[in-house]
């Protein structure tokens, strides 16, 4: 198992934090970085909105379109706003949080 020090641990959960405020993630996203031990350089190599490997089973089970709604929030879409027709579990809440 590769371990990184503390330092390193913090500078990069600093710009992960950095980058999702910057382009206004909702919801969780996984950064890959790569770190030079040499010379402290960091670079993002990937971001990615994060869903389980069961997000398509359970999207193809319930014909609800967990990917489709993910790109919208992610592109600033609201819930609200969603083309999901009447699979959507929150069309009669007068607020977005969502309980299954």
């Amino acid at each position: 198992m590769l371990t990184i020090d503390q330092g390193l641990q913090q500078r990069l959960q600093k710009h992960s934090y950095d980058i999702v405020e910057a382009i206004q993630v909702i919801g969780g996203t996984n950064i890959q970085f790569a770190h030079d031990p040499k010379t402290g350089r960091i670079v993002v190599i990937e971001i990615n909105p994060r869903t389980s490997r069961s997000s398509a089973l359970a999207s193809k089970a319930t014909g609800f379109p967990i990917a489709r709604i993910s790109s919208l929030l992610a592109a600033g879409s609201t819930l609200m706003k969603s083309p999901t027709g009447e699979k959507a579990p929150w069309k009669n809440m007068s607020h977005g949080v969502i309980m299954w």
